[in-house]
């Protein structure tokens, strides 16, 4: 006879709702600040990391050109891109 599949129950926050998971976040957030053990990157620290993370080959394969593009399709993807009404290659945004 074939085994039966056996389904994993979930447990802590995999079982919470959604909401219940954002609202614990943001207040386990808010306390860290209040309490000051909270830490925010200061941009010099950002680029230590990101330098890090490149020099290991674990950042963004991407090279410059790729990532406008990308950047480029993200936000045409959220906006409305109208072609100008001059008759040339520019085009107006209009955000959703």
């Amino acid at each position: 006879m074939p085994e039966k599949a056996q389904v994993k129950k979930l447990r802590g926050f995999a079982a919470m709702d959604p909401e219940l998971r954002k609202a614990l976040g943001r207040k386990g957030g808010r306390v860290a600040q209040d309490k000051g053990t909270a830490h925010r990157f200061t941009s010099e620290e950002a680029v230590k990391a990101a330098t890090i993370l490149h020099e290991t080959g674990k950042g963004s394969q991407w090279t410059r050109e790729e990532a406008l593009e990308a950047c480029r399709k993200s936000i045409e993807s959220r906006t409305k891109v109208k072609p100008n009404e001059t008759g040339d290659d520019a085009v107006s945004v209009q955000p959703t």
